[in-house]
Parts: structure tokens; sequence; C-alpha cells
């Protein structure tokens, strides 16, 4: 006994000394390989950020980024809990990017709340939201200008963008909104890239929440263990061919309880297939393009989804080939839009409100 005994301690210490010492090496290959540079454009290094930020001096670029792109240190966007919808970003007041305890981002001409008649509502992930963008210059804020100006009034737009967001949180939110008796005249969905990243129909952050609420494993365990340099080394995600049709069907389930939901209390609404980088797009002219690696590397699912995505209903834009035969360009990181992007991106937004009578001026 003293012997199995003796082998065994052996054993169990070499398993422990050899998964430290896994840790201890991928800690290492992390620390030469991560980038300490800021978030955003900063991680490719100066001279890329210039060129997808012309016109912005160094110190405006830094402090941007530092503002406007989701970080680990103090000053960047946060998020926290929210009913029904499972998160947001945490409110927030900046040079460049403000955020309102009402949940939206402020734009140019930003509007009260609760809105006058006529207003725009914009739900859709982090490009709509306008990461790495400042204030004026996302979509919601070229569409007020360009809405605006073909009104001759001011048209107020409402960007409900919010990071990782899908159609069902952005139809959740939608009907929150709905449900406290605010209501726009019109409501427009960009989606695309996020539905097809989280593919499985999970929305971000619910496993930390399935992990909390059974209370089978402290949290702080969880996350410790989730951020061993090892389980870094070797996480992985990949979807069944079958994932893509599935998420088209999940979306126009969406679409429908939307539309339904808005026609009951007299709401318009546009959905919009967004441009996205890995579809229609030659990546010779992107700046950022090896940044597709590791996590970005899920977004190359939605340029696979986009090859047989069918057109949709007449309240339906498809944007996927709007950056086809364009050499230069769009984005100010791997997936994000540049703000002369997004000024292109809002003017086709407003073509087809203007199309299917929509904005009423």
């Amino acid at each position: 006994m003293r012997a199995l005994y003796v082998r065994a301690a052996i054993l169990v210490a070499n398993t422990i000394l050899a998964f430290i010492a896994l840790n201890l090496a991928a800690a290492a290959w992390f620390a030469l390989t991560d980038r300490p540079e800021p978030a955003g454009a900063l991680r490719y290094g100066w001279e890329r950020a210039r060129l997808a930020y012309p016109g912005m001096a160094d110190a405006e670029i830094a402090t941007l980024l530092a503002e406007a792109v989701t970080a680990q240190r103090t000053g960047g966007i946060s998020y926290e809990y929210e009913q029904v919808t499972g998160f947001r970003e945490s409110p927030i007041g900046g040079r460049y990017v403000n955020i309102v305890p009402a949940g939206f981002r402020v734009s140019a001409g930003q509007g009260p709340w609760p809105p006058e008649t006529d207003a725009v509502f914009l739900f859709g992930g982090s490009t709509t939201f306008g990461t790495g963008l400042p204030d004026d210059q996302t979509i919601a804020s070229h569409l007020h200008r360009i809405a605006s100006d073909y009104c001759g009034r001011p048209v107020h737009v409402y960007n409900f963008g919010r990071g990782s967001y899908w159609s069902l949180q952005e139809r959740l939110l939608f009907e929150v909104l709905l449900n406290q008796g605010v209501v726009p005249h019109v409501a427009v969905f960009l989606d695309g890239l996020n539905d097809l990243y989280f593919w499985n129909g999970e929305i971000k952050y619910a496993p930390d929440l399935k992990n909390l609420m059974a209370k089978k494993t402290p949290r702080q365990l969880v996350g410790a263990l989730a951020d061993l340099p090892l389980v870094r080394a070797v996480r992985t995600q990949a979807a069944d061919d079958t994932a893509v049709g599935v998420v088209v069907e999940r979306w126009e389930r969406n679409r429908r309880l939307v539309d339904a939901a808005a026609s009951a209390f007299g709401s318009r609404t546009l959905h919009v297939w967004q441009p996205i980088p890995t579809y229609g797009y030659d990546m010779s002219d992107h700046l950022f393009k090896d940044g597709f690696v590791g996590a970005f590397a899920e977004h190359r699912r939605a340029g696979l989804a986009y090859e047989s995505i069918a057109p949709g209903p007449p309240n339906t834009l498809w944007l996927g080939e709007m950056q086809r035969g364009r050499h230069e360009n769009l984005y100010v990181d791997p997936i994000h839009y540049s703000a002369a992007f997004s000024r292109d991106v809002a003017a086709a937004i407003h073509r087809a409100l203007q199309d299917t009578g929509a904005l009423r001026c």
C-alpha cells in the first residue's frame, strides 16, 4: 500500500507540475504574441490607424479609441445587466462616446427623450453602435443629417445599436420600448454579421448566467478557469454545415415577430442585411485583413451564408453587394465600418426609406 501510495502521489504531483508548466508556457507565448497597444486600429500600429482616421490628430485618435472600443482598462466601454435583453453598454460620458441611461448612444442632432413624433430608431450590433467611431460619425448620425436635409427639418434618429446584439435581442429591445409606450415612426434593424457569429442561438454572457443560476460552480472559479492560458490556447468554436440555414430561418422568424409588433403599434420597419468584410469585398484593400485570425475567423461563416441568402420581402434591404468593385479601405478594424462607409450605409438606408414611403417629411 505504501508503494502504491507513493506511485500515485508521484503521478498526481507530476500531473499538477505538467499542468502548471503548460500554462506557464502558454502564458509566455501569449506574452510574446499579444500586442500591448490599445484596442482598435492602434493594435495594428499608428501607420494604419492614421489611414483609418484621416483628418484626426494622433492624440484625438488615442482618445477616441480609449472611449469607443470595449476595453479591460478603465475608461473604455463596459457592460451591465439589463432585464429581458440580458446586457447593454453602461452609460458613459466622454469626448467622443456618450451613452445615456435610456440605453441609446447619442447621435448628431440628438432629439429629446422620450422622443417626439416621427422618430427613427436604429437597432443592431456594434457596427450599428459605431464601435471605433465618434458619436457624430455613426450610421445614425449620418442618417439624421441626410434625412434632415431631405425633409428640410430635423429628423431625430436614436441609436440603439449594442455590441454583440443579434436579431433576437434587437426584437426584445424593440418590444420592451413598445411596452414602455415609446413608439418610433420607423424602426430599422441592421443584421447579418452577429446572427451568423452567434449561430448556436445563444446570446453573449448566457453561459455566465447559466453557471450563476445553477450554483454548481462559483463564478470566480469559472472565470479563473476560462482565463487560464492553456484553456485560451485550445478554445475553439465550430459550426455545423446546417447552421447557416438554421440562422436564416431564425432571423426570418424574428423579422416576422418584429413586423407584427410594429404593425400593432403603428410603426414602420426596415430590415437591412448589412455589408460585411467577408463577402463582396476585395480583402487586399482592407487595412486590417490580418485581424481575421482567432475570434475573427468566426466571421468567415457570414461570408459563406451571404452566398445563399435570397431576396426578402419589400421591407428588407440587401446591402451585401455595396462593397463590390470598391478598391478602398472601408473599416477602422477587422469588422467595424469607417466614418465614410457608415455614411454610405446611411445613404442606402435613407433611399430605401424613401422608396418604401416609410420616411415621412
